[in-house]
C-alpha cells in the first residue's frame, strides 16, 4: 500500500511539474507576443524606431529564456534570441513587422510544442 502512495504521489509530483511549465511558457509567451505587438504599433504610428521599448523587450525575452530554460529545447530558445537581435537591427518598418511576425509565430510553435497531447504522451 505505501508503494502504490508513493507511486501515486510521484505521478502527481510530475504532474504539477509539468502543468507549471505549460502555465509558465504560455503566460510568458502571452506577454512578449503582446509587448511585441505594442512595440510594433507604436512603430507604426510614429514612424521612429522605439529603441527604449524595443530593447526592454529584449530585456523580457531574456529573462523568460532563463526561467523556461529547464523545460524547452535550446535550440528554439537560442533562434527566438537571435530573431531578438535582428529585431533591434532592423533599418525600416517592413523588416521590423517582419521580424515581429516571425517572433510571434515562433513563440506560437514553442508554446503549441509545449502543449500536451495524446499523441505526444504516448
Amino acid at each position: 500500500m505505501k508503494r502504490a502512495a508513493l507511486c501515486i504521489f510521484i505521478l502527481m509530483a510530475v504532474v504539477a511539474v509539468a502543468f507549471f511549465s505549460l502555465c509558465r511558457v504560455k503566460g510568458l509567451g502571452q506577454e512578449i507576443s503582446s509587448g511585441a505587438g505594442n512595440v510594433l504599433h507604436e512603430y507604426k504610428v510614429s514612424g521612429v524606431m522605439p529603441i527604449k521599448e524595443v530593447h526592454a523587450l529584449s530585456q523580457l525575452w531574456e529573462k523568460a529564456s532563463r526561467s523556461i530554460a529547464y523545460c524547452e529545447n535550446k535550440n528554439e530558445l537560442d533562434e527566438i534570441t537571435r530573431l531578438f537581435a535582428t529585431l533591434e537591427a532592423s533599418k525600416d518598418v517592413g523588416e521590423f513587422e517582419s521580424n515581429c511576425k516571425v517572433i510571434n509565430a515562433s513563440i506560437s510553435a514553442m508554446v503549441f510544442n509545449e502543449t500536451p497531447s495524446l499523441y505526444t504522451i504516448l
